[in-house]
């Protein structure tokens, strides 16, 4: 089917450079986007963080603590300042755009506000999660917190209700945002992630070798947590030889707290590349127990073909579509921490290539740019 040319407006709060679970799967979803040669597009990034403006690129500096308030008080979340909003609507209007692309959840104000002022204009949205299930499980809430979460309940309600069309991550999703706003979202599509090369696939761990093990995860609650739980609950059932390295931003923050389990952990922190430590780790494991849509981390060790042990949550959207000959054999899920410890020693006593062809093949065939542009493309096509 022939595509007429359409000019499409992306909104996003994360910059190029964006290294997160969030940011890298945002900036994926961008670039699919630019890619599809049908549309033309204009994107206004809302961050403090610097970017390259263009024509086509527009940044908006993130709100400050009064912007956030005042937009609270209209109705929006925290991220779209009055000036984000002024800039969105004069885009609208000056570029003669015919799709807005919202990656996020929890713009329903903005949208209920397009749909009211450009009828004729189409929106689609992006669930990162499904806010209204992952806030209500959050622990540890502060009172300002709590305060606003009314506001995203009511933006993310107000979305699924206005949104042309909406897109979640995986089954779970499409489960939670059928349960809460019952209604069907219109298309599944995973993490994506960038592509990964020149692995050197001829290293090998050797049987009974000191494990190098590795942790993935920025200064974040779930991870802080991750780590601390393998700290203390795993890896006291260890009897295999290891080392075990924390590599995140700002995880270096924790060095001093970490550091004093044992001599044989070491907290890296922020890194300006990840390739060395994934490609030389013998294993990563991905203690997460909090959270809701994908782990972007899980994505990325398996397309560097990394024998992997995660909990259930870290491996949700995957462990359900992994073929046999890599689940419970080259990956594997533990929630106890005996069981983990037990896998842990287990990987240490076989002989393997540390960066392994087919769990890499595999990963690659879901969690590219390749394997996820062509679903894009037709959420666009479906409008047009």
């Amino acid at each position: 089917m022939e595509i007429k040319m359409k000019n499409v407006l992306i909104i996003t709060d994360t910059a190029p450079q964006d290294k997160s679970g969030y940011g890298t799967n945002g900036n994926m979803h961008c670039r699919m986007i630019n890619s599809i040669e049908e549309i033309d597009t204009y994107t206004i990034c809302i961050t403090n963080q610097p970017i390259k403006t263009t024509e086509h690129i527009v940044k908006v500096t993130g709100s400050s603590k009064f912007e956030k308030i005042n937009a609270v008080m209209q109705g929006y979340t925290p991220y779209l300042n009055i000036r984000a909003v002024k800039m969105i609507f004069e885009t609208i209007s000056d570029k003669k755009i015919s799709i807005v692309y919202i990656d996020n959840s929890i713009s329903g104000q903005l949208i209920k506000k397009i749909k009211l002022k450009f009828p004729e204009i189409l929106v689609i949205s992006f669930f990162h999660d499904i806010e209204i299930v992952k806030m209500k499980e959050e622990k540890k809430v502060s009172f300002v917190r709590r305060m606003i979460l009314p506001v995203f309940y009511r933006n993310e309600q107000l979305t699924a209700d206005y949104a042309d069309k909406t897109i979640v991550l995986n089954q779970r999703d499409k489960k939670l945002y059928e349960d809460s706003y019952k209604k069907t979202p219109d298309a599944i599509v995973p993490i994506s992630i960038p592509e990964i090369e020149n692995i050197p696939f001829e290293k090998k761990h050797r049987k009974n070798d000191k494990l190098q093990i590795l942790f993935v995860g920025v200064e974040y609650g779930p991870n802080l947590s991750g780590v601390r739980w393998f700290l203390n609950k795993v890896l006291p059932n260890v009897s295999c030889e290891y080392e075990f390295n924390v590599v995140g931003y700002h995880m270096e923050n924790y060095r001093e707290e970490f550091e004093k389990y044992s001599n044989r952990v070491h907290v890296i922190g922020t890194v300006d590349s990840l390739k060395e430590w994934y490609a030389d780790a013998d294993l990563v494991v991905a203690p997460i127990f909090e959270g809701g849509g994908m782990k972007v981390k899980t994505a990325e060790a398996l397309s560097y073909g990394k024998r992997f042990i995660g909990c259930t949550e870290s491996l949700e959207g995957y462990w359900e579509d992994m073929p046999d000959a890599i689940r419970n054999r080259k990956v594997f899920r533990c929630n106890d921490p005996q069981e983990f410890a037990k896998t842990v020693d287990m990987v240490a006593k076989d002989e393997y290539c540390v960066n392994d062809k087919e769990v890499k093949k595999w990963a690659d065939s879901c969690y590219s740019y390749a394997a996820n542009f062509n679903r894009y493309r037709d959420v666009f096509e479906a409008l047009i």
